[in-house]
């Protein structure tokens, strides 16, 4: 029988493929209900077919799951060829142990994705938690071991026969310990910068933080215990606003220090060659010898990569292949999709929150703090992003919420989702900020904590009533983030400053600001703040040109103008519960897919795109809004008190007027803007008196 040992692998490798034949449906999951392929969604698919940069992505993806399946049916052969091949037994009797044995293997990879994803659809044994739960796991793997050894000693016993069980060995021991070894995360303590003249830059994002749910602002809530020890000793801005609901657009103004309409970042996909990619805080610091790390653990719709200076990214790979396999759900490859071999045979797989069943939080930490453990003492900068709390609102635990009931239907049930997200969005951040101590990295460190963009599920706090009798129909409380810049709960975001051991002029002046401070700021104040604190420590001679934000460690001019604008939006997003296949249909005219397979906003519909957005500038509590569809009026909101009036009814002491004339200068010439003329008849009609 020794003669037949070869054969074995061949029937173990058929299991295998047949098991990833039957599993690759689950690729199509998202569209089983069927898909509307009307013209646009059509083109769209065209042109994904027609990218070659697709093709080459989905030959990994392919070569990534053969590899998988391979090394699968590679151990099954060497944990059991030596002693079948020593059986003197019938063809039919050693195949039945082989499927004994696929059996076996397979049970226990889906007792081990039930324990890892219990939430994917794959992991049917939830139903069996005594099963998934008991020694079942244990009792497979020590038999596992112990035909491994008894494998091995029949090879070791035949003269010539130990060179392939030693190279499949060694093979199958280098992909495990690629899988399965994460580099040290600590650094010895000793990360980053000790030069006072090159403080350690770090900003970190919370994707959908509205700071009205941190326990610090409210005054109440539990939800968020980390992010309220970290604001307690820091420097929070009360009143920031995004200058554009949307992660791309709030990550660029941060980035850069300039308004959308400044660096060319208007929508999210709107291509990286229309952006001011060479004038980010990225490039800026590395030319000061800093290294630059960026960190998304979701790429759907932001693009931002090592062009923008980065030096490492931490996070999935950007592509139109990450949107199509953002369901796929397969056992052996979910095992290894937030495993450090991932980021080579599944880069879209890898560590990506938009796998919502799939992702691993403490696995996207623990590979950032990896990564910066990389850089030695070499100054850092990190910009790193936490997006659990975003749409879709689920992920791979569920954390009942103790403060609120459940509510099973549209907003409501959206906002309980998001509000038990931001829970474990704030253990990330209390994991990360316990991992850069441990580091040395909070030491000689700004660190800014920021949002992107707010949320809105139709909170009675988030109303406007009018302010006067009127026939315009103002809707100041719609669904979602960047539909609607009347919106507080969609624009404003949480933007606080921590120094940590920092020294000089700029250490002074994070130092003396006040706890919670109440002038209004934006998000493209946050590259002005970085450049001030470089320059008084004597890094920099002078700010970065070109931005149009504050610094926040001076004096910010009461009058100034922050802008804001909404980004492309469609009926499915302004629902309670959100279609996924309406919102393609709605949006996939916008979109095409460039040779190199990545999601861009086609170039000829962008100055239409635009020409539909809300635009607003907000003065102090006024905020002044511009809508494409009122044709003889704007809007002013009071937000401190929440009410709204057409302009030219507005109370006397409303700088409206002024508003109006920096809103026309700031979009002067921007596609769709005044369509009506509105600047030269409304400025012209006003009065001036009540007008600083």
């Amino acid at each position: 029988m020794a003669g037949h040992a070869p054969r074995f692998f061949p029937f173990y490798l058929s299991l295998s493929l047949l098991l990833l034949v039957l599993l690759l449906a689950r690729l199509v999951a998202p569209f089983q209900g069927g898909l509307s392929m009307e013209p646009h969604v059509e083109r769209l698919v065209g042109g994904v077919l027609a990218s070659p940069g697709f093709w080459a992505d989905a030959a990994l993806f392919a070569l990534g799951l053969l590899t998988v399946h391979i090394a699968f049916a590679a151990g099954l052969w060497l944990a059991s060829a030596g002693w079948l091949a020593a059986l003197d037994a019938p063809r039919r009797t050693l195949r039945l142990i082989q499927l004994l044995l696929v059996a076996l293997a397979l049970l226990a990879v889906f007792i081990l994705n039930t324990r890892w994803f219990p939430l994917v659809p794959s992991a049917f044994l939830r139903r069996a938690p005594g099963l998934v739960e008991g020694p079942v796991l244990m009792a497979i793997g020590g038999l596992f071991a112990v035909s491994l050894l008894v494998s091995l000693a029949c090879w070791a016993r035949r003269r010539g026969a130990w060179l392939a069980p030693a190279a499949v060995g060694l093979g199958l021991a280098a992909i495990a310990a690629l899988g399965l070894w994460t580099p040290p995360a600590t650094g010895g303590g000793a990360v980053g910068s000790r030069d006072p003249t090159k403080p350690n830059i770090l900003l970190i994002g919370v994707d959908s933080l509205r700071p009205d749910e941190t326990g610090l602002v409210n005054g109440h809530s539990r939800l968020t215990p980390n992010i309220d020890a970290f604001l307690r000793e820091a420097r929070l801005f009360d009143t920031a606003y995004t200058p554009l609901g949307r992660t791309f657009g709030g990550w660029m103004a941060a980035l850069t220090g300039r308004e959308p309409i400044n660096s060319g970042a208007r929508e999210n996909l709107i291509g990286n060659d229309r952006v001011s990619r060479d004038a980010t805080l990225g490039h800026w610091l590395q030319a000061l010898g800093y290294r630059s790390v960026l960190a998304m653990d979701e790429r759907h719709f932001s693009a931002v990569d090592e062009s923008f200076g980065f030096d490492a990214v931490v996070g999935p790979k950007h592509g139109v292949l990450d949107l199509l396999i953002s369901y796929f759900d397969h056992p052996l490859v979910n095992l290894v999709s937030h495993r450090p071999i991932a980021e080579h045979l599944f880069p879209y797989l890898y560590l990506n929150r938009g796998r919502p069943y799939n992702y691993d939080p403490q696995a996207y930490t623990d590979a950032v703090l990896a990564e910066l453990a990389e850089g030695g003492e070499q100054p850092l900068f990190l910009a790193l992003h936490f997006l659990l709390p975003h749409y879709p609102y689920v992920s791979n635990a569920v954390d009942e919420l103790d403060d609120m009931e459940f509510h099973p239907q549209g907003d409501r049930r959206y906002h309980y989702f998001y509000r038990m997200l931001l829970k474990q969005a704030d253990r990330q951040f209390g994991d990360l900020m316990a991992g850069l101590a441990e580091q040395g990295l909070l030491d000689n460190t700004l660190v800014v904590l920021l949002s992107d963009h707010g949320d809105s599920f139709l909170l009675e706090r988030d109303i406007a009533q009018p302010g006067t009798d009127s026939e315009i129909v103002v809707e100041t409380n719609t669904i979602g983030h960047g539909t609607n810049v009347l919106s507080q709960g969609q624009y404003r975001v949480m933007l606080a400053l921590r120094g940590y051991g920092l020294r000089g002029e700029g250490a002074g002046r994070v130092a003396v600001l006040p706890a919670r401070n109440p002038q209004t700021v934006s998000l493209i104040d946050i590259a002005p703040t970085v450049a001030d604190l470089l320059t008084g420590a004597g890094a920099l001679t002078a700010p970065w040109p070109g931005m149009d934000g504050h610094s926040l460690l001076g004096p910010i001019p009461p009058e100034r103008g922050i802008y804001l604008e909404s980004a492309l939006t469609s009926m499915a997003l302004m629902q309670s519960d959100i279609d996924e296949r309406q919102l393609l249909s709605e949006t996939a005219r916008y979109y095409m897919v460039n040779a190199a397979g990545k999601v861009v906003m086609r170039p000829d519909l962008i100055d239409a795109t635009i020409a539909t957005k809300l635009r607003a500038v907000v003065r102090g509590h006024w905020l002044l809004s511009m809508s494409p569809v009122l044709k003889d009026e704007l809007i002013l909101l009071d937000t401190a008190e929440m009410v709204w009036w057409p302009a030219t009814e507005a109370p006397e002491d409303a700088p409206w007027k002024a508003m109006l004339g920096d809103m026309c200068r700031h979009y002067d010439g921007d596609p769709g803007f005044d369509h009506y003329g509105l600047c030269g008849r409304l400025l012209a009609a006003a009065p001036v008196a009540n007008n600083p």
